[in-house]
């Protein structure tokens, strides 16, 4: 009994094991876990341009039976043939959109012509623009890419520059612009 009682690491007066906590070394075990995680997020994000799948996206279809993988089939047919298509005008998002003036879809993307507001937490609401954005599917999200209001006709598709260039600029943008910039005001004022 005595050579039992010898080899236990536990202290003789209270019976509980010390355990010591190093902040330092807990500091650097986190901050390299952090630094892990972020690369390997910076791997698969640099892979799904290419078409790499994920690894448990792999494992997913790796524990799939024949039936389960021919439905897999069918849905990546029609999840291909929708980004294909433009969006819809109600997928793509409209933060700080006040008004669409155009939209116009070619090929896999959907080019829309809006103008856009300030911040309401400003006393006096400015809309801004036209600003020409281009939507198009990224898996499940709507991904914008800003054209700007300048420069448009080197920028844009000819096709797409023919079907917008009418509705960029005029008078009627203009008075568009001073009609929504007061309602905007006078909206961010009464509350």
């Amino acid at each position: 009994m005595d050579n039992n009682q010898e080899s236990t690491p536990t202290s003789k007066e209270s019976g509980i094991q010390e355990i010591s906590f190093d902040s330092e070394r807990a500091r650097d075990f986190l901050a390299r876990y952090e630094q892990e995680q972020k690369a390997a997020r910076q791997v698969r994000r640099a892979g799904r341009p290419i078409g790499k799948l994920s690894d448990g996206l792999q494992d997913k279809l790796m524990s799939c039976n024949i039936p389960q993988l021919g439905t897999v089939k069918r849905m990546c047919k029609q999840l291909i043939a929708r980004q294909r298509k433009p969006p819809r005008d109600q997928d793509c998002p409209t933060r700080f959109a006040v008004k669409v003036i155009a939209a116009f879809g070619y090929r896999n993307r959907l080019f829309r012509v809006e103008l856009k507001r300030t911040t309401r937490r400003a006393e006096k609401v400015y809309v801004n623009g036209p600003y020409v954005y281009a939507y198009r599917w990224d898996g499940a999200y709507v991904r914008p890419e800003y054209f700007g209001s300048k420069g448009l006709s080197k920028k844009l598709p000819r096709r797409v520059w023919s079907a917008l260039k009418g509705q960029i600029s005029g008078p009627e943008i203009e008075k568009l612009k001073s009609q929504l910039s007061e309602k905007w005001s006078r909206n961010s004022g009464e509350e």
